[in-house]
C-alpha cells in the first residue's frame, strides 16, 4: 500500500523517550513514568537524576523552575508524583545530576475532567468514492484512511447513501480499530446548496428522488410558514429547501453539516447574503470550516465565520477533505480533518460530541509538516499539543491496519485474523497514554 498523502513526522525525542501517561487530570497527585525507547539512552542507577516540570504560563517568563526533583533510576525507568495544578501543557526536562545540559525535554498536558473523560479521534466526514465521483471503491476508501492514521470517517458521495453502507458491510464480519459512519452528500432539487448527511439510519437523497412532487410540495408548505423577506427571490427556494433537508436528517438520526460555500471551483459559491442567513438563523447543525478546496477559498470562509462569530454566530465546527482519491491528491487526502473529543470511538459519541462543540478543524500543508487548526482556543491548544506527541504516533500504530484491510477485502488467507489481533492497538495505546 503506497500512500501519498502527509506523513506525520515523529518528533526525535518520542523516538528515544515515551512518558508514560501522557495526559494527566488536573489537581490530582499523579504518578509519571519516563522510559528510554532506545538502549543507548537507558537510565542508569549511578546517580540521581534532575528532573524539572515546567508550566509553560507560569515558568515560561520566569526562566527557573520551581522546584525541582532528584529520582534515581529503577529497573531503567525513572519514576516520580507530581499534581499539576492547571489545564495546559508542561515541559518535563531531565538532566544528570552532576550536568546542566539536559538529556531531553518532553512533553505532558493536564486538562479538567470534563475534557479528560473525552478522548480525542482523528476523522473525515465529507469523502467520496468511485460509486459517485471518486477513484477507489468504498472499502478500500476506508483501508487507505485507517492506512493514513484516521479513527473514523463518513463516506458521503454525491445523492447516494448505499455507498457508505456498502463500506460498512465490507468489513461486518471483522473487528476494526476505526469507525465507519453511514452518510451521504444531498442534492436536493432547485437548490445549489449542498448538505452532508452523517450518521444517519436512512437515505435522504431517497426520499426526494422516490417522491418528487411530494418534496417539492412540502418546500413550498415552508415557504408560506416562514419569513424570506430578508432574501432575493432567487435564495428563497433554496433557503426553504435546506429547512426541509435538515428537518429529514435530523429525523433519520444524522447530523446536517453545511459544506464549503465558498468553494468556487466551476463558479459554485453560495451567495453571502444565503450563507448568513442559513448560519445565523440555525439552520444547520454543523458547519464545515475547512474543506478540500484552495487555502484562498478557506481563508476566506474562515474571514466570514469570523465576522459571524462576532455578530454571535454559535454553530459547532468541522474540517473535511471532501476527498474524490486518497492516492493522487495529497494537498487535500490527509490534510483536511477533524479532531473530535467524544466519549468513545462510536457513531452515537462521535456524533454527541460534534453536536456539542468538542471539535476542531486541522489544516496540514503537503509536503511540510507544518499545519493549522481551527476552533475553540481551549480545544486548539490541546489540540497543538496532540498533534505533536499523541496522533503521529497512532498513525504509525494504523499504518499495518490500513493494509491488513486491504488485503481483507481482496481475500487474502490470514487477512482477517492478523486484522483483529490489531484492532485493539490504538485502543490499548490510548489507556496506557491517559490512565484512566
Amino acid at each position: 500500500l503506497i500512500r501519498k498523502g502527509i506523513m506525520m513526522k515523529i518528533k526525535n525525542e518520542l523516538h528515544w523517550y515515551r512518558v508514560e501517561p501522557q495526559v494527566y487530570r488536573t489537581g490530582v497527585i499523579s504518578e509519571v513514568t519516563i522510559i528510554a525507547n532506545d538502549p543507548r539512552f537507558d537510565f542508569t542507577d549511578e546517580a540521581p537524576y534532575k528532573v524539572e516540570v515546567w508550566s509553560l504560563t507560569r515558568h515560561g517568563h520566569l526562566g527557573v523552575c520551581e522546584n525541582p526533583v532528584f529520582v534515581s533510576a529503577k529497573d531503567k525507568k525513572l519514576v516520580f508524583c507530581y499534581r499539576f495544578d492547571k489545564e495546559e501543557e508542561y515541559y518535563i526536562r531531565i538532566f544528570r545530576h552532576d550536568e546542566t545540559q539536559r538529556l531531553v525535554q518532553l512533553s505532558v498536558y493536564a486538562l479538567d475532567e470534563d475534557l479528560f473523560a473525552r478522548r480525542p479521534l482523528r476523522g473525515d466526514l465529507h469523502v467520496h468514492s468511485c460509486r459517485s465521483d471518486g477513484k477507489e471503491s468504498p472499502a478500500v476508501v476506508a483501508a487507505n484512511y485507517r492506512a493514513a492514521g484516521f479513527d473514523f470517517i463518513s463516506l458521503t458521495d454525491h445523492r447516494r447513501f448505499a455507498p457508505s453502507l456498502e463500506m460498512i458491510e465490507a468489513f461486518s464480519d471483522c473487528k476494526l480499530g476505526m469507525t465507519l459512519l453511514t452518510g451521504e452528500e444531498i442534492h436536493s432539487p432547485d437548490n445549489f446548496v449542498h448538505v452532508v448527511n452523517v450518521g444517519s439510519r436512512y437515505s435522504i437523497n431517497d426520499i426526494y428522488l422516490n417522491d418528487p412532487d411530494t418534496y417539492r410540495r412540502e418546500v413550498e408548505e415552508i415557504l408560506k410558514t416562514i419569513n424570506t423577506d430578508f432574501l432575493p427571490e432567487a435564495y428563497r427556494f433554496a433557503y426553504a429547501a435546506c429547512i426541509w433537508v435538515v428537518k429529514k436528517v435530523r429525523e433519520a438520526g444524522g447530523i446536517a453539516i453545511f459544506p464549503h460555500p465558498h468553494w468556487m471551483k466551476n463558479v459554485y459559491n453560495v451567495p453571502d447574503e444565503l450563507t448568513e442567513a442559513l448560519l445565523m438563523n440555525g439552520v444547520f447543525d454543523v458547519f464545515e470550516l475547512i474543506g478540500g478546496f484552495n487555502l484562498l477559498d478557506n481563508n476566506i470562509q474562515i474571514a466570514l465565520y469570523n465576522e459571524l462569530r462576532a455578530r454571535g454566530l454559535r454553530i459547532p465546527i468541522v474540517g473535511s477533505s471532501d476527498s474524490h482519491t486518497t492516492l493522487s491528491n495529497p494537498e487535500v487526502f490527509d490534510a483536511r480533518y477533524t479532531v473530535v473529543f467524544a466519549l468513545d470511538n462510536s457513531p452515537e459519541s462521535i456524533k454527541e460530541a460534534i453536536l456539542n462543540g468538542w471539535s476542531i478543524a486541522f489544516e496540514e500543508f503537503y509536503p511540510s509538516n507544518y499545519y493549522m487548526l481551527h476552533g475553540e482556543y481551549r480545544l486548539c491548544l490541546y489540540g497543538k499539543f496532540l498533534r505533536e506527541n499523541y496522533f503521529p504516533v497512532t498513525a504509525a500504530l494504523c499504518a499495518e491496519e490500513g493494509l491488513l484491510m486491504r488485503q481483507y477485502i481482496t481475500g487474502a488467507e490470514g487477512a482477517k485474523e492478523q486484522l483483529e489481533a490489531l484492532a485493539g492497538r490504538t485502543e490499548k495505546f490510548y489507556r496506557l497514554m491517559f490512565k484512566k
